[in-house]
């Protein structure tokens, strides 16, 4: 085995897609190890020792066995899907609890910036997910790089939306500005998740409660078909989504209707080939999962990039190889989209 690793940075939850990294990683001869960061402050610790000789030393401390990290022992680091623990479990105030969390926050953050400092390898830096993950942000690159995008109108005010809706002729959806994720307060670990729906005239007279939050509002663009475009380092992956065969996942391919929405590897065009490295490179990615639609005529439409994308039943479906490209990326066989030259 090679004497440096692979830390991927996720949580207890997101347990597959790394293993089927792993594998990978392992065949290669190289050790990945897994930092799930709600289990610090519940049986993991964390230590940054700063002193004359090392700035820092790091320690990363597990019940099971006694771990030292340092950065001569990583080679890079994959940033997945981190979380603090809710502390829940414990007999503390909620104030108690999140001071906890701050604290924990405050320390992890703090470490994966002493990583990056010290040259380490991420996919992808935390601070350029955070910045990517805004939706508005990315309409507005993707418009500046050329890509097309949907006539949208992010607002709270009922009256644009009524204005917006006559001004599409009536060819509306709405979905979350943000990630659309609801908690049950009564149960944490119950998460909702609120999809795109279409919005209908009557629909128009049932927005006083706007005012409160505001709601992406875009044209329903005409759909042949739907694609998920996945860039790890300089390759993209890209899986069609026939979801038009199914009234179900007519307006949301993630209303799955696996039975009769038919996944295929393809090959798309290099221009949207190379648009879809660009904005990834422009926003300061490794990997970014780019959701588009190719229209009836043949026009390709942005509709948005998330920055640390589910992939893996893309694999199960498609066979597009994203594990592996993944793993080689990690360990250096594959170069960097950010050395490409500006595509």
């Amino acid at each position: 085995m090679k004497d440096k690793f692979i830390l991927v940075i996720s949580s207890t939850d997101d347990e597959q897609h790394i293993v089927h990294v792993q594998k990978h990683v392992e065949r290669y001869g190289y050790r990945l190890l897994r930092v799930d960061t709600d289990r610090f402050g519940v049986d993991w610790g964390l230590t940054l020792l700063f002193d004359a000789v090392h700035c820092p030393h790091i320690l990363i401390h597990a019940k099971e066995n006694d771990l030292e990290i340092s950065e001569e022992n990583i080679q890079s680091v994959w940033f997945r899907k981190p979380r603090i623990s809710d502390f829940m479990h414990y007999n503390l105030s909620r104030e108690s609890r999140l001071f906890i969390q701050d604290e924990w926050i405050a320390t992890l953050n703090g470490f994966y910036r002493i990583l990056q400092e010290k040259g380490i390898f991420f996919v992808s830096d935390p601070d350029r997910i955070i910045r990517a993950s805004y939706k508005p942000f990315q309409l507005l690159l993707a418009a500046r790089l050329g890509w097309q995008i949907p006539q949208t109108a992010i607002t709270s005010n009922p009256d644009l939306v009524r204005s917006f809706w006559s001004k599409t002729s009536g060819k509306v959806i709405a979905k979350p500005v943000g990630r659309g994720w609801v908690t049950n307060e009564s149960n944490p670990d119950e998460v909702f998740f609120v999809m795109t729906n279409e919005i209908h005239e009557t629909d128009l007279e049932c927005l006083s409660d706007l005012t409160l939050s505001p709601v992406t509002f875009q044209e329903n663009v005409p759909k042949d078909y739907e694609i998920r475009a996945t860039v790890v380092g300089q390759q993209v992956f890209s899986v069609s989504i026939d979801s038009q065969r199914s009234e179900h996942s007519r307006i949301d391919w993630r209303r799955y209707d696996f039975a009769n929405t038919p996944y295929k590897a393809i090959t798309i065009p290099e221009l949207v080939k190379a648009k879809c490295l660009r904005i990834t490179q422009q926003l300061g990615l490794e990997y970014g999962a780019i959701d588009l639609i190719k229209t009836p005529a043949d026009d390709y439409v942005f509709l948005e990039i998330n920055p640390v994308g589910q992939f893996l039943w893309l694999e199960h479906l498609a066979g597009v190889p994203i594990s592996e490209a993944i793993a080689r990326l990690l360990i250096g066989l594959e170069p960097p989209l950010q050395k490409l030259k500006e595509v």
